[in-house]
């Protein structure tokens, strides 16, 4: 087949793709699954400048899709939503104690019965002009944790977690920015007012 065409055929692919929520999920976690083999190659190979990042399960992701799929959320924001919940559960690993997947379900559970319970004063829309109740449903899911305002403003910001990291790396930094501040503010309410300014800036 002529480079071209293979390059036609492939946005095609892409395109369908974008129209299927849960068969871009699927492509997702194949290609999470691809990375896996991939940093097992590395490791093999011993290149110590490349950090593996940790991953989430599979069924993780499609249960997203699915959620983000049913509640109206535009598919062009999958991949940022799953990243963010992602994010959430790799917190949740690395703060809390025995973690399981049930636990994780419920709460996943518990978010969508709110979901139901206030969607009459849930007012976002989507691009296609009905009402988008994923933004709820994922804030409804973090906040059943109880997060501290750092563990919020990881999961929230740009910072990756890599397998030979921890959050505990994430809020030592921003205590040693705290402390070179001079703010007098208490070391909670900063970070909170500079995850609120992070925020509005990237919106």
């Amino acid at each position: 087949m002529p480079p071209e065409n293979a390059e036609e055929a492939e946005r095609h692919n892409i395109e369908e793709l974008k129209k299927n929520p849960l068969a871009l999920a699927a492509a997702l976690a194949d290609m999470v699954e691809r990375e896996k083999k991939q940093q097992s190659g590395r490791e093999r190979r011993k290149q110590p400048q490349e950090r593996p990042r940790r991953m989430v399960p599979d069924w993780f992701i499609r249960r997203v899709a699915q959620e983000a799929q049913e509640l109206g959320d535009d598919p062009k924001s999958l991949q940022s939503v799953i990243t963010r919940l992602s994010k959430t559960l790799l917190t949740a690993e690395q703060v809390f104690t025995n973690v399981s997947q049930t636990e994780v379900i419920n709460r996943m559970n518990d978010a969508r019965r709110k979901v139901g319970r206030h969607a009459s004063k849930i007012k976002k829309r989507g691009t296609s002009g009905q009402k988008n109740y994923m933004p709820y449903f994922i804030e409804c899911f973090i906040n059943s944790w109880g997060f501290r305002e750092e563990e919020l403003a990881f999961i929230d910001g740009d910072e990756p977690l890599y397998q030979d990291g921890s959050i505990s790396d994430f809020v030592e930094m921003l205590q040693s920015q705290y402390e070179r501040s001079g703010s007098t503010l208490e070391f909670g309410e900063w970070v909170k007012q500079r995850h609120k300014q992070k925020k509005q800036q990237r919106n």
